[in-house]
C-alpha cells in the first residue's frame, strides 16, 4: 500500500514537495522526492516474520490423508483455518471436518504459537504445550484438528495432529 504526502508552505516552513510512504506487515519504507528515504520497520512481537507463502507443507498433508484413508476415513472434508466457519461446523451431518491450521511458536517455554492462515488474525492462539516433538521460538508446526462426525458442536475435536515443519525461522 503505497500512499502520498504533501505539506504546504506556510511562514518559516520547509517544502518537503512529496513523500512516498510504502507500508508492508513488516515495516514502512518511507521515500522522498530527492530520491532520499529510509526504512522503518515495525517491531515483530505476536506476529510472525514468516509469510505463509514461504511454508511448504504439500508433501506431509499428502502422507498424512493417505495414512488417514488408509485407516477407513473415507467421508471427509479438509478446510484451511481461514476458510472453516461455524455454518460449515454446524452442518456436518455425518461429514468429517479436518482444519488445517498452520502456525509457528511464539514461546518456545510456554507452548504459545499463533495461527499463520486464522480467519481473523485476532483470534490466531495455538497451544503446543502437549505435542511430543521437540520445539523452540519460531519453530513451524502444521496442526490437523478432526471435528466428530457425530454431532454438529463447533468445539468438538476429537483428534489432533502436530507436524514439525519447518525449524528455518527457529531463534
Amino acid at each position: 500500500m503505497a500512499l502520498l504526502m504533501s505539506a504546504g508552505v506556510s511562514s518559516g516552513e520547509i517544502d518537503p514537495g512529496h513523500v512516498d510512504l510504502d507500508i508492508t506487515d513488516y515495516g514502512a519504507q518511507i521515500t522522498f522526492e530527492d530520491g532520499t528515504g529510509y526504512w522503518l520497520e515495525f517491531r515483530q512481537t505476536q506476529n510472525s516474520a514468516i509469510r505463509l507463502e514461504e511454508v511448504d507443507y504439500l508433501e506431509t498433508e499428502e502422507l498424512f490423508l493417505s495414512e488417514m484413508e488408509e485407516n477407513g476415513l473415507t467421508n471427509y472434508e479438509l478446510y484451511d483455518s481461514s476458510e472453516l466457519t461455524a455454518d460449515i461446523l454446524e452442518s456436518r451431518k455425518g461429514t468429517t471436518i479436518i482444519e488445517r491450521c498452520i502456525g509457528f511458536v511464539t514461546n518456545g517455554q510456554t507452548g504459545d504459537g499463533a495461527i499463520l492462515n486464522a480467519a481473523d488474525k485476532n483470534y490466531n492462539y495455538i497451544s503446543y504445550r502437549s505435542i511430543d516433538q521437540e520445539y523452540c521460538d519460531g519453530t513451524v508446526i502444521l496442526t490437523y484438528l478432526i471435528y466428530n462426525p457425530d454431532n454438529n458442536y463447533i468445539d468438538d475435536i476429537m483428534e489432533r495432529y502436530d507436524f514439525v515443519i519447518s525449524r528455518e525461522w527457529e531463534d
